[in-house]
């Protein structure tokens, strides 16, 4: 699981998630610094990301599951909400082996850890 690679030192993925819920030094480079374009790429990937856990949930096939979740780990990536990266790809993975009771479970948590992003965005941007 993607959870165990690097992100810059010895830091891991999972150890960055603990600190914070977006990688905010991610988040700098891949808006070259731009404080305005930081706060439309998380409101958006805030909202996206309810999006596509509302589509997880209404998904009819294992097919549309999948797809879903790929979308949501390359967006969670793209801004640096590492967990949400990793729930989703856990997701994903569990599409294809159909674990339904797995998929449920896994399901609650991506839910808890968006909330989670939510509320750290609202927080950095209201302090801001």
């Amino acid at each position: 699981m993607a959870q165990s690679q690097p992100i810059r030192g010895s830091e891991t993925r999972h150890e960055m998630t603990r600190k914070r819920p977006v990688d905010l030094d991610h988040l700098s480079r891949q808006t070259s610094g731009d404080p305005i374009v930081e706060r439309e790429a998380l409101s958006l990937f805030v909202v996206q990301s309810r999006l596509c856990l509302q589509r997880l949930r209404q998904a009819m096939g294992e097919r549309d599951r999948a797809d879903a979740a790929h979308t949501l780990k390359g967006s969670a990536v793209a801004v640096g909400a590492w967990g949400i990266a990793d729930h989703a790809e856990a997701l994903e993975h569990l599409c294809a082996e159909g674990s339904r009771d797995a998929f449920r479970d896994h399901l609650v948590e991506l839910e808890s850890e968006i909330d989670e992003v939510g509320r750290f965005v609202r927080r950095h941007f209201t302090a801001h």
